[in-house]
């Protein structure tokens, strides 16, 4: 009886050998499976980090050009104060240089201001 007890040891521990082995032959056959799950959802994520960054870059463009704009553009009063200034100021130098013939030292630059008055 012992013998059979021994050998029906042997079989509980082969059988749960072999339950390892199968464990991880189906493990083996899984990986690939989940290997090819990760690199698809790697490449939608990296998708989605391209699309982020073009928009971020047409964004940032965006900002610049409105940067530029809001530094060119002058407000209408402003505006109309520049053209009578220079306006008086060529009305000025026109006349000096018809009585002496030449500029002189009458030319002095204009000032201008930079911000809008409110």
């Amino acid at each position: 009886m012992s013998l059979y007890l021994e050998q029906i040891k042997q079989l509980v521990e082969l059988q749960h050998v072999d339950d390892k082995i199968y464990a991880v032959k189906k493990e083996l056959e899984e990986a690939p499976l989940q290997v090819e799950t990760l690199r698809e959802r790697f490449n939608e994520e990296e998708a989605k980090i391209m699309r982020i960054n073009d928009k971020l870059q047409h964004m940032h463009e965006q900002q610049k050009r409105l940067d530029m704009d809001l530094e060119d553009e002058t407000c209408p009063s402003e505006k109309k104060q520049i053209q009578t200034h220079a306006s008086k100021q060529f009305k000025r130098v026109s006349s000096y240089v018809q009585r002496n013939g030449q500029y002189g030292t009458f030319y002095k630059k204009s000032r201008r201001r930079t911000h809008c008055p409110a």
